[in-house]
């Protein structure tokens, strides 16, 4: 009989995406995330928002691969709903104890949350008043385990004054259907947040409380997550990505997707390429990705509406990759580009970097998902 309960000595970080099912595993050793392994395996079916039974069973056929195949240790796992699944909004509430504060929340979300609250879990987080500069924390309604889980705080108490609140409502269906998943491919399912906490996890430091807009473009959709005191301040999910931009490529120029996808790849927005054809290539380029230029204007007046500024643009997702696209944001935006590194806080074997570089914007949201626990 053990005296002493012992967690888990490593964790799994698992990515449901559209297209491809990621998973890291990462252990603490030293007081520091060291990887301890990783596999991927793609779709033969690009998936949607939708999450039918056919859905259910490919996704725990992939996991259950990917596990045998990379040989993981762990069985505990943390994974992640999509942004495009998830209402949240910012709300303004007053300020007050927990449960007066919590009460006020639900009042609020009524308004807000397109579903009954019945049939949502719902999840908030306590952003800091600017003019107060307190500490912000977090809450969840009382009784319901299942969901997206926060670090409960509390408010200062103070009458009089408001705070905001990001809330978060995730529908219980799609709740089930995640945990019944992780159940079928015989996984302990630690927790479920939101992909937006992910990307913040792996791409920034934890004292880092400045603003950023985080801009994930993968293959189906595109997250735009503009970031204030490590929360998600905006997020938009636009349903423009890579594929959509080879699909316009292989029609706008009678080409098959193959080749449209090696024509992307090699073109890019790059305004160097002088022959007819590159040049066409990089217009119909842009002309695809215009939706995600005009979400990502929409998201940074937005922000400046409350009289804030961002500082810079940090990419991943595997479209990110896009030749010259940094350049491109950097002109269209003013602001400074830079290509996220989500391997930044963790030890890996040498002889690993540059795989694991190239491999880095695909492997984001598993790799903030492991570090969840990792962190505490």
């Amino acid at each position: 009989m053990s005296l002493f309960s012992k967690k888990p000595s490593s964790y799994l970080g698992i990515d449901t995406g559209n297209a491809s099912v990621k998973i890291v595993e990462l252990e603490k050793t030293d007081g520091r995330p060291r990887l301890k392994n990783y596999g991927f395996a793609e779709r033969k079916r690009r998936v949607g928002g939708g999450h039918t039974e056919e859905m259910i069973q490919t996704s725990v056929s992939i996991i259950t691969k990917v596990c045998k195949e990379a040989g993981f240790f762990s069985k505990d796992a943390v994974s992640a709903l999509h942004n495009f699944d998830v209402f949240s909004s910012i709300i303004n509430v007053p300020e007050g104890r927990h449960e007066l504060l919590a009460e006020s929340i639900k009042i609020e979300a009524r308004k807000f949350v397109p579903m009954q609250l019945e049939d949502v879990v719902l999840d908030w987080k306590i952003l800091s008043a600017p003019e107060l500069g307190q500490k912000g924390g977090s809450g969840k309604e009382e009784g319901k385990s299942e969901g997206v889980r926060a670090i409960l705080g509390e408010p200062s108490g103070k009458q009089g004054k408001t705070v905001d609140v990001l809330l978060t409502a995730a529908p219980r269906k799609l709740v089930k259907k995640y945990v019944d998943i992780f159940k079928m491919s015989q996984l302990n399912l630690l927790s479920l947040e939101t992909e937006s906490f992910a990307f913040i996890r792996a791409l920034m430091d934890k004292r880092d409380d400045s603003s950023i807009l985080l801009l994930d473009i993968g293959s189906v959709a595109t997250d735009i997550i503009v970031t204030e005191r490590q929360a998600p301040f905006v997020t938009r999910s636009i349903d423009v990505g890579g594929d959509s931009i080879t699909s316009a490529v292989a029609k706008n120029m009678n080409i098959s997707v193959e080749r449209a996808e090696q024509f992307k790849r090699d073109v890019g927005v790059f305004e160097g390429k002088s022959s007819e054809d590159t040049r066409m290539i990089t217009e119909i380029i842009k002309s695809a990705f215009e939706p995600v230029i005009n979400e990502i204007q929409y998201s940074i007046d937005l922000y400046k509406s409350r009289n804030r500024s961002l500082e810079k643009i940090v990419l991943s997702g595997g479209g990110s990759l896009l030749i010259g696209l940094s350049d491109f944001l950097q002109n269209t935006f003013h602001l400074p580009v830079y290509m996220g590194n989500p391997w930044y806080k963790i030890d890996a074997p040498a002889e690993l970097e540059d795989t694991l570089i190239e491999l880095g914007p695909m492997f984001t949201v598993a790799i903030g998902l492991a570090l969840k626990e990792i962190e505490g």
